[in-house]
């Protein structure tokens, strides 16, 4: 596979990451239902999506990085 190719599917791995860790944030300080009800499909999609990510890193012999690099991800909400 090809370098940029594989630094894609890193970066998409890196922002599945990042963006279950920050709504699971929301997700523990939410107080609408609404608010955590979208809170928790945001996370259902990103693990979805992440998943998909990791199915074709493995099946390319790709290995993808477990946390999004250090001051590349927006800081979760305080």
């Amino acid at each position: 596979m090809a370098k940029g190719d594989q630094q894609i599917l890193a970066d998409l791995a890196e922002a599945n990451i990042a963006e279950v860790a920050t709504v699971q944030i929301a997700l523990q300080k939410a107080q609408s239902a609404a608010v955590k009800q979208f809170a928790q499909q945001m996370v259902d999609d990103h693990t979805e999506g992440l998943q998909a990510v990791q199915k074709v890193a493995q099946a390319k012999n790709v290995t993808l990085p477990s946390a999004p690099t250090p001051g590349t991800s927006r800081p979760p909400p305080a």
